[in-house]
């Protein structure tokens, strides 16, 4: 099973690495807040299970029919951390996409598509659970947006998440 989720700071670059990992490695980016597409792949209900039944058994094997390899992009609200950990002991494997927070701030403001009070609650969210986020994510934790608003490359995340290696094993 080749599922990955890509969570963390507002505007630490989740999507855009997400749309990168499709054009480039055959993913398919599925953002789960966003764009549509886990209702347009059939996704939605075993998705919408994972908060009413409280497991994620049904939406991992919807996921292992694509017969592809998915990249899940959700930057969750810390609440449904039990969700990843689920996720996690199903088998995907989870990365934290960390950022400056300043610059994450100043970042999401440029984007314009969420208002600040929507980052403002998630922040203090993540800043509330850190230590319960960072024991389920570590040791994939990796900063992608530096304090000088600058990004890691997608490429270079690619490598760090697999070792340098086209596909992970």
């Amino acid at each position: 099973m080749n599922i990955l989720l890509i969570a963390g700071i507002p505007a630490a670059g989740k999507s855009h690495f997400g749309s990168w990992l499709e054009k480039n490695h055959s993913y398919l980016h599925l953002d789960v807040e966003k764009d549509g597409r886990i209702a347009s792949h059939g996704l939605l209900d075993t998705w919408n299970a994972c908060f009413k039944l409280g497991h994620v058994d049904g939406f991992i094997q919807s996921l292992k029919r694509l017969n592809r390899p998915v990249a899940l992009n959700w930057g969750f609200p810390p609440q449904w951390l039990g969700v990843v950990s689920q996720l996690k002991v199903a088998g995907v494997r989870i990365w934290w996409f960390d950022a400056d927070h300043a610059a994450a701030r100043a970042s999401f403001l440029a984007r314009g598509d969420v208002s600040m009070e929507a980052f403002n609650v998630q922040m203090a969210a993540i800043k509330s659970r850190w230590a319960d986020i960072k024991a389920t994510f570590d040791p994939n934790i990796f900063t992608t947006l530096r304090a000088d608003c600058t990004r890691v490359d997608p490429k270079s995340i690619y490598e760090r998440m697999f070792g340098g290696k086209d596909e992970p094993a």
